[in-house]
């Protein structure tokens, strides 16, 4: 997809994991307000494609989020506005979709001033209602501010900086607070990487310029548990948080390639074999996870591919 003007026709390719592509004519829209990108929801069989809209009311900082939504058949749903926001180039839009494909959260700040969130539906429908995270009426700084897909809804997460506090807030797919949690960041930790697995909701903090280890948290019930700790980046490797479970899959990065390792009773054992490529990522730059899968880009002369990579258990399964 590419950014559109004014009149001019979306079109988009959607493929499957047998590699069969379709292409599809998602209409000709008229837009006059400052486009962004457009944001994927849906399935490979049912595909949507939300496209948002800064529009700035009045003076200063003061403006909204419209969304469209456009489906296969062409037609367009919208414009609806979905979001006080801050319209400046400096503000923050933190997007994320549920693994089902059937929600789309949208994030707004001033910088690091007032985050708040909503929750829509595939077609850009409001399915929750504004939810300010940090409600200071402008004075408190925040940081850290992130949308993470669950699988039917979305988790946010933002620092108060005066506080020192982190505060987690999940939805579910009807819009409703399931976990609200607020707890003090470690100490010496840098924001946390967020990754949700069918095993559960896990928060990796590693520390501030790779000084140290990294401690790692499941959530569940309203409550943050350290469940490992990761290595600390050596000179020639680099660790990450990939997959929950009795045996947690973990990432290590080396000049050479990268490989994966179990977590067994607190210990790494590394799998056999090297992979090559890049792990394919989300827009913050974490680890993507899919139903238990990770997943693996290439690019070798222009073409690029993407290759399924099956992680064994620990001493029981062959090289990935």
């Amino acid at each position: 997809m590419q950014r559109l003007s004014a009149g001019e026709e979306l079109r988009v390719a959607v493929g499957n994991e047998q590699n069969e592509w379709r292409e599809y004519s998602m209409g000709e829209l008229a837009l006059n307000t400052r486009a962004r990108d457009a944001i994927v929801a849906g399935t490979a069989r049912d595909p949507r494609f939300l496209l948002t809209y800064l529009q700035d009311e009045g003076v200063g900082y003061e403006g909204a989020i419209l969304v469209y939504g456009a489906r296969p058949d062409g037609t367009v749903v919208g414009p609806e506005r979905v979001l006080d926001a801050f319209t400046r180039a400096s503000a923050t839009n933190p997007v994320a979709t549920s693994a089902d494909g059937e929600r789309v959260a949208l994030g707004n700040s001033h910088v690091t001033w007032d985050p708040r969130i909503v929750l829509l539906d595939k077609d850009g429908q409001k399915v929750s209602d504004t939810l300010l995270l940090i409600e200071s009426g402008g004075d408190a700084l925040a940081d850290c501010f992130s949308l993470t897909g669950t699988m039917h809804g979305v988790l946010a997460h933002v620092l108060n900086q005066d506080t020192g506090d982190l505060r987690v807030v999940e939805l579910d797919a009807a819009g409703e607070i399931v976990q609200d949690v607020t707890w003090p960041m470690p100490e010496g930790a840098a924001c946390p990487r967020i990754s949700v697995d069918p095993s559960g909701i896990y928060f990796a903090f590693p520390q501030r310029q790779d000084a140290g280890p990294t401690d790692v948290y499941s959530l569940d019930g309203g409550t943050l548990t350290r469940v490992a700790t990761l290595p600390a980046r050596g000179a020639d490797s680099a660790y990450a948080w990939v997959l929950g479970g009795e045996e947690p899959l973990i990432w290590i990065g080396n000049p050479g390639g990268a490989s994966f390792a179990r977590l067994v009773n607190g210990e790494l054992v590394e799998l056999s074999g090297q992979v090559s490529g890049s792990v394919l990522s989300t827009e913050g730059g974490d680890l993507l996870v899919n139903d238990g899968r990770v997943f693996l880009t290439s690019r070798i002369d222009d073409v690029t591919s993407i290759v399924e990579v099956a992680c064994g258990a620990a001493g029981r399964a062959p090289a990935p």
